[in-house]
């Protein structure tokens, strides 16, 4: 199955089953979140994204919102809180009627790791899930 497929199937993170409803949940995904800037040349579209993939992976995957991207002809940067500047990234999939848009950025994002994502015929009744 594509990447962009796997996303649209389902964009909620759910959490692991030894792991409590507490905000522990909301911690631990804050390290999978970055912010994305588009950059039209005469103002800046800015959005939050967050990077999906199996941790060990070389490719550093974000979802981000189509309006932020806006036009796909426009230069993406991703960056981080820690640290100074950004990150070149290209846009790899966008749907403008789903308002989702998959990139991928040019280098390793310190001290971030992907959101586990699950397939819905994963989820058991009753689990805690957070949808982004």
């Amino acid at each position: 199955m594509c990447l962009a497929c796997a996303v649209l199937m389902c964009m909620c993170a759910a959490l692991p089953a030894a792991a409590s409803a507490d905000t522990s949940a909301v911690e631990e995904a804050q390290y999978g979140v970055v912010r994305v800037i588009s950059d039209a040349g005469y103002y800046l579209n800015l959005g939050t994204g967050f990077a999906v993939g199996k941790t060990d992976d070389d490719e550093e995957i974000i979802v981000t919102n189509n309006h932020v991207i806006e036009d796909p002809s426009f230069p993406i940067y991703v960056t981080i809180t820690d640290i100074n500047g950004t990150i070149p990234a290209k846009l790899l999939y966008n749907d403008p009627q789903k308002d989702l848009a998959v990139i991928e950025v040019s280098e390793p994002l310190s001290q971030r790791h992907p959101l586990v994502l699950l397939d819905p015929d994963d989820l058991v009744k009753s689990q805690d899930v957070y949808c982004l």
